[in-house]
């Protein structure tokens, strides 16, 4: 299962992006929020504790190839 992350760092919107381990995109400052199968998954949580938040979208096109 791919370990994810919430970056520190919130986009011009205002949400924190949630990125799996190895996306081009994953941010230096960051939080571990887990290992998990599915994105969604990995966003419910960082939504809970750290919301708002919205899965990278590369991660997602990443993820929807497999």
């Amino acid at each position: 299962m791919p370990s994810y992350y919430l970056n520190r760092t919130p986009q011009p919107n205002g949400t924190y992006e949630v990125h799996a381990l190895g996306c081009p995109r994953l941010p230096l400052y960051r939080i571990h929020l887990g290992e998990f199968a599915q994105a969604r998954d990995a966003l419910h949580i960082a939504q809970r504790h750290y919301a708002p938040a919205q899965v990278c979208p590369r991660c997602t096109a990443e993820q929807t190839r497999r």
